[in-house]
């Protein structure tokens, strides 16, 4: 599937919600409960159809809205042969670095979910990172730590 502004192709995994596939692809947009109760991640779908993993209250999208395209991104999967473009509203996707997320920098066209990030540089480790551990912490004899600071 593909979003835009950013012109950003995702494989979303069947089942999955887009923004669930968003996230795992290492990008964030506007979102807020992900369980389709605050409206904060309506998009509008361009072209190809959703369904809606969980069921969805009129409060948050009114069928209006729904036959217009709009579309909630963390109850919403794409269906069918034709990929599903949605826009994103207020602002595009941001790109997470993939250090934040814990998996290590992919070359372009290499495994795993994350795409590759060109250019990227690894932070520098900071100081705290490189300390050793804190030694034990004295113990009674009788192995309690009953007044030990």
């Amino acid at each position: 599937m593909r979003v835009l502004p950013d012109d950003i192709e995702l494989e979303v995994r069947e089942g999955e919600a887009i923004l669930d596939a968003i996230r795992r692809a290492g990008y964030r947009c506007r979102y807020g409960c992900r369980r389709g109760g605050c409206g904060q991640c309506k998009a509008d779908l361009v072209a190809g159809r959703l369904r809606y993993v969980a069921t969805v209250a009129e409060s948050v999208l009114a069928p209006e809205e729904a036959e217009r395209g709009v579309c909630l991104l963390c109850r919403s999967t794409p269906v069918g042969e034709e990929a599903a473009v949605v826009v994103l509203r207020e602002e595009g996707l941001r790109r997470v670095s993939p250090f934040v997320l814990g998996r290590p920098q992919q070359a372009p066209g290499g495994p795993g979910d994350a795409p590759a990030v060109r250019g990227a540089v690894p932070p520098e480790p900071a100081a705290a990172d490189l300390a050793s551990p804190r030694p034990p912490r004295p113990e009674h004899r009788d192995g309690s730590m009953a007044g030990v600071p």
